[in-house]
């Protein structure tokens, strides 16, 4: 079955991108970007003036001798090893880590939103130079065929341009693939118009796309996503024993993608199940050592560069709600230590 002529045209030519630049993964742009990286964490900031608690035996005076000192002006702060220690506050100082942590905040949103959009929401972050997609064309993606072709359009316009090389193997009998070692706005052109001819049959099984990627496999440290509309009709046991076996040796990935179509079918009295698909792709995607990404309409339901970018803005959240509350111990000890010097007097 092909899309019907008046939707294809409507998605027949390409419009690349030209102001998309690549998106680096969280965990190679957090490297440099995290609040670890940065020097911003809140123990960082509080670690030139923090001192441990001192227990020394004085000889002369034959005693233990405690810091008091550091305890009476100092405030107590629970480090990250449940240790306490006493901590010398200076307000300016904090005051411009609250300022530098909100920033922070603001280009981590940014860089969240960037990834959360267009084929970045659909399709996750596709950042290596030399990809292998294989696309679901089976029988069943006949019914959702104009949602995946107007989703992979913006994949094509957006992620394509600045590979080094790429490859798509449909998931349909015949195994069509086309590949381009020298990839510019014709080759996509070409790739697209190739894709757009052709029909969808046969059931939904992976492995023998896997195998033909594989076996066609010329650059090492290529990486192979797996874009899925639903559930597949593999045994999971033999493809995850083939997926391990090829994986040994080897540098590439295999990614999976479940591009969970906005309306679910009952096809071949089965009803897909987005859990468990998502499931049985997780599998595929751990043996294959490659990342997980699974979208569904307008929202991203599970990302790996989103949950680490949102798990460093919640981390930085925190870091304010604990300097805000340093500062307020700080200004309570000073209104305290003043009320105690008019009451001596």
């Amino acid at each position: 079955m092909q899309v019907k002529s008046d939707n294809r045209q409507s998605i027949s030519v390409l419009k690349f991108k030209e102001k998309f630049c690549e998106i680096l993964p969280a965990k190679l742009w957090l490297l440099k970007n995290s609040l670890k990286a940065q020097g911003l964490s809140f123990y960082q900031i509080l670690s030139p003036n923090a001192f441990s608690y001192a227990h020394s035996y004085i000889r002369s005076i034959d005693k233990e001798v405690k810091s008091v000192v550091h305890h009476q002006s100092m405030i107590q702060v629970e480090w990250f090893d449940g240790k306490i220690k006493n901590v010398h506050v200076d307000p300016a100082v904090l005051s411009n880590y609250l300022y530098q942590l909100s920033n922070t905040i603001t280009i981590y949103k940014k860089q969240f939103s960037l990834m959360a959009k267009r084929s970045w929401q659909l399709f996750g972050n596709i950042f290596e130079s030399d990809i292998i997609v294989i696309i679901d064309l089976s029988e069943e993606a006949s019914y959702c065929l104009h949602f995946l072709l107007t989703s992979l359009k913006l994949l094509f316009e957006e992620q394509l341009l600045h590979k080094s090389s790429f490859k798509v193997i449909c998931c349909n009998p015949k195994l069509d693939c086309f590949e381009s070692y020298s990839v510019d706005e014709n080759s996509i052109n070409q790739c697209w118009n190739w894709l757009l001819s052709l029909s969808c049959g046969g059931m939904r099984k992976i492995l023998p796309a896997l195998k033909h990627a594989f076996k066609s496999m010329t650059i090492d440290n290529s990486s192979l996503y797996l874009i899925s509309l639903g559930q597949f009709y593999d045994n999971m046991d033999p493809l995850v024993s083939y997926i391990e076996e090829a994986m040994l040796g080897s540098s590439f990935s295999i990614n999976c993608v479940y591009l969970q179509p906005p309306e679910l079918k009952i096809v071949h009295d089965r009803f897909d199940d987005p859990i468990c698909i998502s499931k049985k792709l997780k599998v595929i995607n751990e043996a294959g050592n490659g990342k997980f990404h699974w979208s569904f309409e307008s929202d991203v339901v599970e990302n790996e560069d989103l949950r680490l970018l949102a798990s460093e803005i919640n981390k930085a959240g925190m870091y304010i709600k604990k300097t805000e509350i340093l500062l307020e111990k700080f200004h309570l000890k000073c209104r305290q230590q003043k009320e105690l010097k008019v009451t001596e007097k």
